[in-house]
């Protein structure tokens, strides 16, 4: 991605256009030297009672994958709903995902020698938004990648406020679903010893669990009250009497 891929992906965004022909400009321009296989993004919507991650525009992905994938809740651990808890653009091998993400199915035809490439799109502090595109290399993350993916950060955040799917304020966003979703038993005594200062480590070796079972459940935990990372989980957990505070 060149400078001139981001001019022009910035005029477009000054022309207004629907989230699917934005997704086609990304992929046909602003990311072809990547030679991206899939091209997504999905945008964070608050429903009554849940918050789900919504496809407003892809390039690459199947009708199938359209219909199982257009709208995801966030409490499910899959790459896009894992965004959400990123600020900096990041990105997985396939050759990952069945440990990464067990119960999503990939395609046959994709090897793994192909990288899942996310780009989250923040507002104040609080991500919103995500990109994610498939490519056939490993990313390398080199100073003018960094550059040019923090350009496109900010053009995406220009555009999702230009065509209004991001209208409220974050404080807004990330308090009105908490009190509507509860946290499991396990949730709240892992989220009640990291009150208490202890590591992840520690946590798992305290309840017989792994460490990757107690990321998981920080991670769902992050999602269910509504906030970005495990102090703020902390913080509004005490806040909602889930756990005591300290």
């Amino acid at each position: 991605m060149h400078e001139g891929q981001v001019r022009d992906l910035a005029i477009l965004i000054s022309q207004g256009p629907d989230g699917q022909s934005l997704v086609s400009h990304l992929a046909t321009i602003t990311l072809a030297s990547f030679q991206p296989s899939t091209v997504a993004l999905y945008v964070l919507e608050e429903l009554p009672h849940r918050r789900e991650m919504l496809l407003i525009g892809h390039e690459g992905l199947t009708a199938q994958e359209v219909a199982n994938y257009s709208r995801i809740d966030t409490g499910l651990d899959v790459p896009v709903t894992r965004a959400l808890h990123h600020s900096l653009p990041w990105c997985i091998s396939l050759a990952d995902f069945p440990r990464e993400f067990p119960m999503l199915a990939t395609r046959p035809s994709f090897g793994p020698e192909l990288d899942q490439v996310l780009i989250p799109v923040a507002l104040g502090g609080v991500t919103v938004a995500a990109l994610a595109f498939t490519i056939p290399q490993a990313m390398k993350w080199d100073p003018d990648a960094w550059h040019n993916a923090l350009a496109l950060q900010a053009l995406l955040v220009l555009y999702l406020r230009t065509a209004g799917h991001v209208g409220r304020s974050t404080t807004t966003r990330t308090r009105s679903l908490a009190p509507a979703r509860s946290l499991t038993d396990r949730q709240k005594r892992i989220l009640a010893l990291a009150a208490q200062g202890k590591s992840t480590s520690s946590i798992a070796a305290r309840l017989g669990f792994s460490e990757s079972t107690v990321k998981q459940d920080i991670r769902r935990a992050v999602s269910a009250l509504g906030v970005t990372n495990r102090q703020q989980a902390i913080r509004r957990a005490q806040e909602l009497s889930f756990i005591a505070s300290s």
